[in-house]
């Protein structure tokens, strides 16, 4: 008899792991952190991270995707607006942005040393991408456009 998964429990327990990394990454850098670092903070076993993930790398595209994907909802409303001019879209997406640095200044200021450090340049060229990945192509508007499901 196959074994029937909870998809809410694999989801909690799979951010569980990012949470892990991102902490991870923002205090030693993605260079810096290991496996064993990631299972240790997560409190579990290598086979369970093996079961949500394939690789370190395949960890991180699922972080630079959750990132992304929060940033792209969080712009989303701006951006879709029809009322809004191209510019004023763009002048929204900027002041946005800005107040989220204000509100999360704290974190900000300590996590960026580690961030522009050599150890993550492979984390922001891929955060970077997602981001804009996000905003131009893969938005609610191509995904309604898009009939070949999502990749």
């Amino acid at each position: 008899m196959p074994r029937t998964v909870n998809a809410a429990a694999y989801a909690r327990r799979r951010e569980e792991f990012l949470d892990a990394a991102q902490r991870l990454i923002e205090s030693k850098g993605y260079e810096q952190m290991s496996i064993q670092d990631v299972l240790d903070a997560a409190g579990t076993s290598r086979g369970a991270f093996y079961h949500y993930f394939g690789s370190k790398q395949e960890l991180l595209r699922a972080m630079v995707d959750r990132f992304a994907k929060a940033v792209a909802s969080l712009l989303e409303p701006i951006v879709e607006d029809p009322g809004l001019s191209a510019t004023d879209k763009l002048r929204g997406v900027f002041a946005e942005l800005a107040a989220r640095e204000g509100r999360q200044r704290e974190a900000l200021v300590s996590t960026l040393r580690v961030w522009y450090s050599e150890d993550n340049v492979r984390v922001r060229q891929r955060v970077r991408a997602g981001i804009i990945d996000q905003l131009t192509c893969c938005g609610p508007s191509s995904r309604r456009a898009d009939t070949r499901g999502s990749s």
